[in-house]
């Protein structure tokens, strides 16, 4: 079996070994083909819609540029699919040297096409990385360090792209870190505060605590699926449709369906609540059967009560 790791690495800068998270990096930079010592193909498109993200993201990213002007730092913002759609670097030496490694509009830092680096990471693990000079898989970049942080969509909980902090690796400063989340967080406060107000009602009722509990559920409004990572575990995609033609039928005053086999052959118990208009949450609790009530304990317990059968 091939593993995440691989021992003949090339490490660079005295190094003898790299950190977890990129050691499996660069095993799956090198999986794709990448060639450290070739010029990086960033697969540059012209024309990248700014979209939403950048919309949203526009004042942030003005005023990051403004607080890292005299520290020597700059700051990218890229989509999920890890295109550059925004840069922001006040000091005219910055954007110069964030211009020659290639990060322009429409630049992709993908894992796939530029290695290990601090906006394809984040997004291939869904969580912020750090990438320090020398850990950068392609030589290029080996003279600079970044932080990634991803931006998460506040209700969908989707990754709808990153915020890098950049820099020259000996410049490192420990509020780098700290700004990027601060964007990141401003970022999606802007995106929530712009979401039609039934979907920021969906997505409060959906995190409050009266589910806090109920670690399996699934919220569905009209053009908004929002699911716990319990919930996306058990749900295969036969079982998200069903779920989704049963919160139909409770929408057209239908009784509500208060049970589930799944595709994997697991009975669920299933409870509804109707959120003001703006949707409906599913709670899911895998049915206590003859072979479950021996002991075996459920790995999710629903903190709704099931609806009477109609």
């Amino acid at each position: 079996m091939m593993r995440d790791t691989d021992p003949d690495l090339p490490l660079g800068g005295g190094q003898t070994s790299l950190r977890p998270e990129i050691a499996s990096s660069w095993f799956r930079s090198r999986l794709s083909g990448v060639d450290p010592s070739a010029p990086p193909s960033l697969d540059w498109e012209a024309g990248v819609p700014a979209g939403s993200l950048a919309s949203a993201a526009d004042d942030v990213v003005r005023t990051v540029a403004r607080d890292l002007r005299d520290v020597g730092a700059g700051v990218l913002l890229a989509d999920s699919f890890a295109r550059v759609v925004d840069i922001g670097a006040d000091d005219s030496s910055v954007a110069a040297w964030m211009a020659s490694l290639g990060a322009v509009p429409g630049a992709r830092f993908g894992e796939d096409n530029a290695g290990t680096n601090a906006i394809g990471t984040p997004i291939e693990i869904r969580r912020c990385v750090s990438v320090l000079g020398e850990e950068h898989f392609h030589d290029d970049f080996k003279e600079f360090s970044c932080h990634g942080r991803p931006v998460y969509h506040p209700i969908t909980r989707r990754t709808i792209g990153v915020v890098n902090i950049c820099f020259r690796r000996e410049s490192d400063n420990p509020l780098f870190s700290a700004i990027a989340r601060r964007a990141v967080d401003d970022i999606t406060s802007v995106i929530l505060e712009r979401s039609p107000r039934k979907e920021q009602l969906l997505a409060a009722a959906f995190s409050s605590t009266q589910f806090r509990h109920s670690h399996a559920r699934i919220a569905l409004g009209d053009n908004s699926v929002i699911a716990t990572p319990e919930a996306l575990d058990l749900l295969g995609s036969k079982d998200h449709a069903a779920v989704r033609a049963m919160a139909d039928d409770i929408l057209r005053g239908f009784s509500a369906t208060d049970e589930l086999t799944l595709e994997s052959g697991l009975a669920v118990d299933v409870g509804w609540t109707a959120v003001d208009g703006a949707g409906l949450i599913a709670c899911l609790s895998p049915r206590v059967t003859d072979e479950t009530a021996g002991g075996g304990q459920l790995p999710y317990r629903c903190g709704l009560a099931r609806r009477p059968r109609g």
